[in-house]
């Protein structure tokens, strides 16, 4: 594995190759697809200093340590859709609790944590229960006013910053 992860690297160590290391962890991810769904490696072996053998997983570690070292994959999917990591004025959201302003630029802003979303979330589900719509509607509204986006789905709802 770290002489999958230096291939990766070696390029920025070349006047900070960014493009080239990119196109490498994306060879890395081919490899980690052949492995897993079948087809042929042969391309990428081609640009490789050694025929790695494309075992489930192994590709796949290596994708992930060269990648965060390139300040990239640092949360899964829902992690990121939820926004979580994103910086307002030089701040984590995720380390804020509940709600807090900021002002920036003379616009004040409202950044709600995951906890604050999930607890109004929460109370417009209960809202919805008890067919309070008037109650529901009214924080579907306030959360979208905050950058918020609420998808209904069959028995739950998600959420994701617009």
């Amino acid at each position: 594995m770290p002489a999958m992860v230096d291939w990766v690297l070696e390029p920025l160590g070349d006047d900070l190759n960014t493009p080239l290391a990119l196109s490498r962890l994306r060879d890395l991810r081919t490899l980690e697809n052949v492995a897993n769904v079948g087809g042929s490696a042969a391309a990428v072996h081609a640009r490789t200093p050694a025929p790695w053998d494309p075992a489930p997983g192994v590709a796949r570690a290596s994708v992930l340590a060269a990648a965060r070292v390139l300040g990239l994959l640092w949360h899964d999917a829902i992690e990121w859709r939820q926004g979580l990591g994103a910086t307002f004025g030089g701040y984590m959201s995720a380390a804020l609790t509940g709600t807090s302003t900021m002002t920036a630029m003379g616009t004040s802003v409202v950044v709600r944590t995951v906890e604050s979303i999930e607890a109004a979330i929460a109370a417009r589900l209960t809202a919805r229960a008890e067919k309070n719509w008037a109650e529901a509607d009214r924080i579907r509204a306030e959360l979208t006013a905050q950058g918020i986006v609420l998808e209904d789905g069959a028995g739950s709802t998600t959420w994701r910053r617009a």
